[in-house]
C-alpha cells in the first residue's frame, strides 16, 4: 500500500517524477501521463476515461506501439468496495434510468480491496500481467523458519520467522 500511497509524492520512477503523474518525460521528447489530468473519485465516467487513456496512450519511450493490457486489478480501499462492485458488476449502468448496458461488466477487471491504503477514495488500475505493470516485489531472503519452541511459562508454541522483502516501482507505464 505504501507504493500506492506515496505514488503521488515521494515514490519516484527512473524519470525522477512521481509514480503517478501527468508529466512523465519521454526520451524522444514530449510527456505522457498515467493518471487523470484532474483528480477524480471512482465512478463509471472516471473509470471509462482511464480505459480510454490506457487504450490510446500506446507509445513507449522509443516510439514503438504496444498493446494495452487485457486484464486489470482495480485496487480500492474498503470504503470504495461496494461502489467498485456496483460499477464493475452491474448488468445495467449504475445510477442511470436509461437501462443502457454496463460495458464495464464485460471487461476483465478484478476488484482488490486493500485495507492499508491511507486515502479512502483513491483507486488504482494495475495490469494482471506482472510483466506489464511497473510494480516490483523483490524477495531478498526467502521465509526461513527454524524449529518451533515451547514457552516454559505458558506452554504456548513459539514460531520464529525471518524474511526480507521489498516492494517498489520501476516503471510508470500501465499503472
Amino acid at each position: 500500500a505504501l507504493v500506492f500511497d506515496n505514488g503521488f509524492t515521494t515514490q519516484t520512477t527512473a524519470d525522477a517524477v512521481a509514480l503517478f503523474s501527468t508529466s512523465h518525460t519521454l526520451k524522444r521528447g514530449g510527456t505522457a501521463k498515467n493518471r487523470p489530468s484532474s483528480d477524480a473519485d471512482l465512478s463509471v465516467t472516471s473509470l471509462a476515461q482511464a480505459f480510454i487513456d490506457l487504450d490510446t496512450d500506446t507509445k513507449i519511450e522509443s516510439g514503438q506501439l504496444v498493446m494495452p493490457a487485457k486484464g486489470y486489478y482495480l485496487v480500492v480501499a474498503p470504503a470504495n468496495r461496494f461502489n467498485a462492485a456496483r460499477i464493475i458488476k452491474s448488468t445495467l449502468l449504475p445510477g442511470e434510468s436509461s437501462n443502457d448496458i454496463n460495458p464495464m461488466k464485460d471487461l476483465d477487471i478484478t476488484i482488490v480491496v486493500n485495507p492499508f491504503l491511507s486515502d479512502t477514495d483513491a483507486w488504482y488500475l494495475v495490469p494482471k500481467d506482472k510483466d506489464a505493470n511497473g510494480l516490483l516485489y523483490l524477495e531478498r531472503r526467502a521465509i526461513y523458519q527454524p524449529a518451533p519452541m515451547t514457552d516454559a511459562d505458558t506452554g504456548n508454541r513459539l514460531y520464529k520467522l525471518r524474511a526480507r522483502m521489498c516492494w517498489d516501482s520501476v516503471d510508470w507505464r500501465n499503472t
